[in-house]
């Protein structure tokens, strides 16, 4: 008795508070989750890896028995975007030499490799793909509304808006990240120049091979 009683509604993109609730939060944790868009990104269906694609993201829990069929990630962007999102981007977007990730090989390492940047080409469409989806989803809503539909309207633009600030930067840090190929090679310690010397130190794949 006396004692103030907390509600907790959960961490929701402030459209979905607006629909459960009625409500946008205005303070704490709740209102920077609920600073967010959501963004909806697809396999292609002309992507000639498709089936590959889609296999590894049921192998890998990322998509339902019942999505499969499509392959698709609904996220709340509002700056970085989830790991995971990235990860299903990179493998959407995975493709011309990149593509022998997908050989039955790889099958039980990729999900693992998609975790970090695979090649220059693919991160750059990645963030362009997120760059895109947040500029069709700001000019959708560029008409101004009123009351709490103009909140939540301003709320999702500062969202979109941070999720664009995030694509700029990380197009300039393009040349500095390690890509799959330098991880791979750091991985086998051969990520070093070649010295005729060390044939006689290294056996297997950094010897002198004749």
């Amino acid at each position: 008795k006396g004692e103030k009683l907390v509600a907790s509604y959960g961490a929701l993109p402030a459209a979905a508070y607006l629909e459960r609730y009625g409500f946008l939060p205005r303070t704490g944790a709740a209102r920077r989750f609920a600073a967010t868009a959501e963004l909806r990104f697809e396999l292609r269906e002309e992507d000639r890896f498709i089936d590959d694609k889609l296999n590894l993201l049921y192998l890998n829990g990322a998509i339902d028995g019942e999505e499969v069929e499509d392959g698709f990630v609904e996220a709340c962007l509002g700056g970085e975007p989830d790991p995971e999102v990235l990860r299903f981007l990179r493998l959407s977007l995975l493709e011309g030499p990149d593509a022998f990730l997908l050989e039955p090989i790889f099958a039980n390492e990729v999900w693992n490799h998609l975790g970090a940047p695979i090649s220059r080409e693919n991160e750059a469409a990645v963030i362009q793909a997120v760059s895109d989806e947040a500029e069709a989803a700001r000019q959708g809503m560029l008409v101004e509304a009123s009351g709490i539909y103009e909140r939540l309207r301003s709320a999702e633009l500062d969202a979109l808006e941070a999720t664009q600030r995030w694509a700029d930067a990380e197009v300039l840090t393009l040349p500095a990240k390690e890509y799959y190929q330098e991880r791979r090679l750091k991985s086998l310690g051969l990520d070093t120049e070649w010295d005729e010397t060390e044939g006689n130190q290294w056996t297997g794949s950094r010897g002198a091979a004749w």
